[in-house]
């Protein structure tokens, strides 16, 4: 039986627009205040206090069947980054999936919508294009495409019912230069990123050196050993 499509529930809220054309908008159900939580390799966690800057990365390679059937929906033309993050606080689902397969023991970062935001007003100053941040929406039927990036932006915020225990936040950019592998934000690092966490999965002598490796740039990792405390 085919889905139903309608349209995206989200209320967008506009952050800021500048004069490039440049436009950031926020999903009104996710407050600024908010604070969200990125799951990388730590060598990708290193790379953002080395340089400043938080990438948002192609979702070519997504592997998802469903995800790649909303991506192949996207209008020709229209270039598409994505930076994956979750509100929960608490979630050991969380380590064990974005570990799965990985060679390198992971870290989570944390920084708050807001400081997202600014830096995507930033990256608005530079370029054309248009930024969206928002809750996915956890909904079987698809989503009304329209001649606009709104909609666009609620396709890639729809997924499966199933996967509401993710409570996923997407930042997105569009733009109309050709497809790269990524686009990064300007951030400074020490101020945006408020907690650096290590898996609870790491061997011992690896959360050491992971440690050791961000103390150079004065930052603390929480061990997430037994409670996962700030």
């Amino acid at each position: 039986m085919a889905r139903k499509s309608t349209l995206s529930s989200i209320k967008w809220l506009r952050a800021s627009r500048q004069r490039t054309g440049g436009t950031v908008l926020r999903d009104k159900a996710l407050s600024p205040g908010v604070s969200v939580y990125h799951y990388l390799e730590y060598p990708h966690a290193l790379a953002i206090f080395g340089e400043n800057r938080l990438r948002l990365a192609s979702p070519a390679g997504w592997t998802d069947p469903y995800e790649r059937q909303r991506i192949e929906r996207i209008p020709k033309g229209v270039s598409v980054y994505a930076l994956c993050s979750n509100r929960s606080r608490y979630d050991e689902a969380a380590w064990r999936m974005v570990g799965f397969g990985r060679t390198n023991a992971l870290v989570r970062i944390r920084c708050r919508v807001q400081t997202i935001l600014t830096a995507a007003s930033a990256l608005a100053e530079q370029r054309e294009g248009e930024f969206y941040i928002g809750k996915v929406e956890y909904d079987k039927n698809e989503v009304t495409l329209k001649d606009d990036l709104k909609s666009v932006a609620g396709l890639m915020l729809r997924k499966s019912p199933a996967l509401k225990f993710e409570r996923e936040v997407r930042a997105l950019w569009f733009d109309s230069e050709p497809q790269n592998k990524g686009v990064f934000l300007p951030i400074d690092a020490q101020e945006t990123i408020t907690q650096v966490m290590c898996s609870p999965h790491a061997h011992p002598d690896v959360k050491a050196r992971i440690q050791q490796e961000f103390e150079k740039f004065g930052v603390s990792v929480v061990g997430a050993v037994g409670s996962l405390s700030d």
